[in-house]
């Protein structure tokens, strides 16, 4: 008989293997008139139904409908790239019999409501699932189950669709089902997978699908690729979505392969991939070529670099100090690519039409304190107090070094400092290392800035800056990246710039933008600068911030000399430095590895 606990139960699970959502509809369906239940002679209850033809049929064994079940089970030998789509529910002996051999999702495909509907209220769909996914489908349309049934194999994947009779079920309404059969050959999935595997790269003008995550520099991509007149998609992954692995992501990427039939696949940071490799798994399968463009560490990025290596990966690298590190963990096809400009955005604006120019000053800084990322890790540190000391001790001694990775570096540590950096290391990695990489660059960006002291400099930045430094600057609120940033490189004489300290060798953005703007900039010395700029000439560097008053000081004093570097750095930059010229890169490179 029916059992409110049972339904109770059930219902907590149901609401997520419905498809489509119909489950009030099933709930508040009358079994009465199509569907009758008897006690088999074993005890367990079965369902009778009034089939098409109008004639009574019983769906399980009317002496013992479990032995049944486990010769049909006994029967069918599923592989793990197939997805099982059974015809008829019935009371769920033959699916608990599956499920219990078969470890993977299930579709099961059923016409009449009331059948379900007893089903729900009688059994323990527990007993039925068997911990496996079970996706049970409701309706009398075939064209509506078809349409599930697609949604279904996208998202796991495009597994090769298996279908399974459950024969007094297909009996009963054999023409309903007789039709779904034949529209599942339609969608087998070796066309599927044969329509994913199409050629690449046939024209100059290519297809190129966008993983965007709203992060800053993917607008400046996607125009630089549309000015090079190639065509662009894009898959907007939620704010809080950082791994791709999600079936809506799954099923979003796969209609747009196929329909936009996309040369390549391009993120920044591998945003959208998954820490299981479930979607690196799923490129292999369709020979989909992929870019991913680090402009952060990917030591940081990628947990587990085993289950996102690929042949059909090209990791493109703004710090080439990662290649060799990127190379020994197994990435095979790795291009240098550092950053750029949007001339479109940064770029000289008249006085009359700058939105910021009441914020003119000599000397400016832009940039975070780096205190809200710190507590942040610190956070998640057992014995915080601790360890900001700890944090503190080791950050000096990583800027000092030239290893990137603390693991390298031979650290000078007390005995309990020792111990204590040895146990965050090995239980809390993630927060620590970080923590450590922020740390430094703010001890070393303060540094700087207290050699800007005597100029006064303005600060635009978090609040944070206001516990770090004292009345001898000039704090502001951050400015926005793309109305007000390049508005204040127009109007402050000199652009004041540090690197991060994760980059040993390499340097960030701002070396490109502020010229594009045609404005100044003082920046501390990489080594990897040489490759983008004659120093000297078209760019200003300091190795020590002890050299840093002087030299403001004298490009403060001397405008002639400024405006020669202001107007060779424009020059580079327009010709070499911006994402179109990037972008270029990335095409000619994915085109000459996979065309």
């Amino acid at each position: 008989m029916p059992n409110a606990r049972i339904l109770k139960e059930n219902l907590e699970i149901l609401h997520s293997c419905i498809v489509p959502a119909q489950l009030e509809t099933i709930l508040s369906s009358a079994a009465a008139g199509t569907v009758s239940v008897a006690t088999a002679k074993d005890g367990h209850e079965i369902p009778r139904v009034l089939s098409e033809n109008g004639k009574w049929v019983s769906l399980h064994s009317s002496v013992n409908p479990v032995a049944e079940a486990r010769t049909f089970a006994e029967g069918v030998s599923l592989r793990h790239n197939e997805l099982p789509v059974v015809l008829g529910a019935g009371f769920g002996y033959h699916l608990a019999a599956l499920t219990g051999t078969f470890q993977g999702p299930v579709i099961v495909v059923e016409q009449n409501a009331g059948l379900l509907h007893e089903l729900f209220n009688r059994r323990d769909i527990r007993e039925i699932t068997n911990g496996q996914d079970v996706f049970f489908i409701c309706s009398n349309s075939c064209s509506e189950v078809i349409n599930a049934i697609s949604r279904l194999q996208v998202q796991h994947n495009l597994k090769q669709l298996r279908v399974l009779s459950h024969m007094p079920t297909v009996r009963a309404y054999n023409s309903f089902y007789d039709s779904v059969q034949r529209q599942l050959q339609d969608i087998g999935s070796a066309d599927t997978m044969a329509k994913l595997r199409y050629r690449k790269f046939k024209q100059e003008q290519l297809n190129i699908l966008v993983l965007h995550s709203k992060y800053y520099l993917l607008a400046e991509i996607i125009q630089s690729l549309k000015h090079l007149g190639h065509n662009t998609k894009t898959i907007i992954l939620q704010d809080d979505l950082k791994q791709g692995g999600d079936r809506n992501v799954i099923e979003k990427l796969l209609y747009e392969i196929l329909s936009f039939k996309p040369d390549f696949i391009l993120t920044v940071n591998h945003l959208g991939f998954d820490r299981e490799g479930i979607l690196t798994q799923l490129f292999d399968d369709i020979e989909m070529p992929y870019a991913s463009w680090f402009v952060d560490n990917p030591l940081f990025i990628l947990e587990d670099f085993e289950k996102q290596v690929s042949p059909y990966l090209c990791v493109f690298m703004w710090d080439t100090d990662y290649i060799n590190d990127m190379k020994h963990r197994g990435f095979e096809h790795i291009c240098p690519l550092p950053l750029a400009t949007d001339p479109t955005i940064f770029r000289k604006i008249p006085s009359a039409d700058n939105p910021v120019r009441h914020l003119q000053c000599e000397v400016g800084f832009v940039g975070s304190s780096w205190i809200n990322s710190i507590t942040e890790c610190v956070q998640e540190l057992p014995d915080s107090e601790t360890a900001l000391d700890l944090l503190y001790t080791i950050a000096g001694q990583y800027s000092l070094s030239a290893e990137k990775l603390l693991e390298n570096i031979t650290l000078t540590l007390s005995p309990s400092q020792r111990a204590l950096y040895e146990m965050y290391m090995h239980t809390h990695r993630k927060a620590f290392e970080p923590a450590v990489t922020w740390m430094a660059t703010q001890q070393y960006r303060l540094d700087c800035i207290k050699k800007l002291y005597p100029f006064r400099p303005h600060i635009f930045g978090d609040p944070g800056w206001h516990t770090l430094v004292n009345g001898q600057t000039v704090i502001h609120d951050e400015l926005n990246y793309y109305d007000e940033l390049p508005g204040f490189y127009n109007v402050c004489t000199i652009n004041f710039n540090t690197t991060s300290a994760q980059m040993k060798r390499g340097f960030n953005q701002r070396v490109f933008d502020v010229p594009a703007c045609g404005g100044f900039i003082l920046t501390d010395y990489r080594e990897q600068l040489e490759n983008a700029f004659e120093i000297g000439s078209e760019l200003v560097c300091f190795k020590d911030p002890e050299e840093i008053p002087e030299l403001v000081r004298y490009y403060l004093e001397n405008d002639a000399a400024r405006e020669r570097i202001i107007a060779n750095a424009y020059k580079r930059v327009m010709n070499e430095h911006t994402y179109i010229h990037r972008l270029q890169i990335v095409t000619s490179f994915m085109a000459r590895i996979y065309g």
